[in-house]
């Protein structure tokens, strides 16, 4: 009876919880729906635009999430046989902990990238720099720090998810590896969409009406 009683503030609590967070998505969505009618869109036409991308990030998320988890459950199964252990339910959970993270790191930069090709984040674009050579230096360096920090933090959840060691050597090298790969892709990224955003245009100068 005590366990029942117990059980009725938790499940209270659980959905004032999901409410307070649909409120918090309902407010987002309606915010970034007003932001694109703002800027010139219709209200149906803003909806719309909106669910389409919700679904691209969904789709591109899944099947991130699915692709680290094909390479983090692998990695775990030799890492237990290497020190003689069988996998319990911690692990198979940590696993797949480590790839949702790690899959949904990996869409981060990913939506950024196809957004700034796409005209999306022309208000971003735009203060790169007032010439092309300043905003292709700039966001050449921008993507090369994004896609090198979200590569290093991927894998090392990757390496965590698996239950491989992070301190030692191998683990620092493949960490320190990843990144320097990852440099090179994000520098001619960011790079490419500084040099091919435009402009922005110059700001109205008031005039004085007598």
């Amino acid at each position: 009876t005590s366990g029942g009683a117990a059980a009725v503030p938790a499940a209270a609590a659980s959905m004032v919880q999901k409410t307070a967070a649909q409120g918090i998505i309902k407010g987002l969505v309606e915010k970034e729906i007003a932001k694109r009618v703002a800027a010139g869109a219709t209200a149906q036409a803003a909806t719309k635009s909106l669910a389409r991308d919700i679904g691209a990030i969904t789709s591109l998320s899944v099947m991130n999430v699915a692709q680290e988890a094909g390479q983090i459950y692998p990695a775990g199964v030799e890492e237990a046989r290497k020190k003689g252990q069988e996998l319990t339910g911690s692990d198979i959970a940590r696993m797949w902990g480590a790839a949702t993270v790690a899959g949904a790191s990996e869409t981060i930069p990913d939506v950024i990238g196809l957004g700034a090709l796409t005209g999306r984040f022309r208000s971003l674009t735009n203060k790169l720099g007032t010439t092309r050579a300043s905003r292709a230096a700039t966001g050449a360096a921008a993507g090369g720090a994004l896609e090198a920090g979200q590569e290093g933090f991927q894998t090392v959840v990757e390496h965590y998810g698996a239950g491989q060691p992070l301190a030692d050597e191998a683990g620092m090298k493949d960490i320190i590896n990843s990144m320097a790969m990852a440099l090179v892709p994000g520098v001619a990224v960011g790079g490419g969409v500084g040099f091919i955003s435009r402009r922005p245009p110059p700001a109205a100068v008031p005039t004085d009406r007598e």
